[in-house]
């Protein structure tokens, strides 16, 4: 098969994928932006909370 041939086969079923999809409505995009967002700050603040207890834990550990 010549390779040209392939890549322009490759890029058919590509754009005929990308016309099966359902692509999201505004206000869903948005609510799950939103959603993903508080998502992200809540494992941001965990993580957070987490390493600083670890900080404080270590340096106890250490310093007796």
């Amino acid at each position: 098969m010549n390779p040209l041939k392939g890549l322009v086969s490759y890029f058919q079923g590509v754009q005929a994928e990308m016309r099966k999809v359902v692509w999201p409505t505004f206000p869903v995009l948005v609510q799950h932006f939103f959603s993903v967002l508080i998502g992200m700050v809540l494992a941001t603040a965990f993580v957070g909370v987490v390493d600083y207890l670890f900080i404080h834990a270590l340096a106890y550990i250490i310093t007796k």
